[in-house]
């Protein structure tokens, strides 16, 4: 699973929402996080009903998440110019 992909659950606390954000099925995106969180060991979200909600590991996950992605727009960035 991308940083971004990651994100996109995080913000929109839905996997189907996520999906359509990111152009991609469903299924797809569940199984993503599905790999992703049997790679860590742990659950990343607290899923209650159809919502996701970060559990103390996701938000951890989170957070590094966000700085990578701001990491490779900095790059981007300095590449271009």
């Amino acid at each position: 699973m991308t940083a971004p992909a990651f994100v996109a659950l995080a913000e929109c606390e839905h996997v189907t929402s996520a999906a359509e954000r990111l152009n991609i099925a469903q299924p797809t995106l569940s199984r993503a996080l599905a790999r992703l969180e049997k790679r860590m060991g742990v659950a990343l979200f607290d899923r209650k009903q159809n919502r996701l909600d970060f559990d103390k590991y996701g938000e951890v996950f989170r957070a590094h998440a966000v700085r990578a992605i701001r990491e490779m727009d900095r790059a981007e960035q300095r590449i271009a110019t």
